[in-house]
């Protein structure tokens, strides 16, 4: 089965921020075999928390899932 980590940005970061594209580019260079994704959460904590319950819920059969993030990304990461 695939690998796919799930980059958990900051409270009022996005997808593009610097942390984000440097595990990106990291992984596509030195890890091809991982899929990156880095979805865009919403700005409010709850709604971020069920956004990425729903993303797991639906990589879960096709992916071995691993979450990172940084900032609060990085407490829901651990949740």
């Amino acid at each position: 089965m695939p690998t796919m980590l799930l980059y958990i940005h900051g409270f009022n970061s996005s997808p593009l921020s610097a942390k984000a594209q440097q595990m990106r580019v990291w992984c596509e260079t030195h890890r091809p075999d991982i899929k990156v994704e880095v979805p865009r959460l919403a700005c409010y904590p709850a709604q971020a928390a069920n956004q990425l319950e729903k993303l797991v819920e639906k990589y879960q059969s096709d992916y071995h899932i691993g979450l990172v993030g940084s900032s609060l990304g990085g407490y829901f990461s651990t949740c």
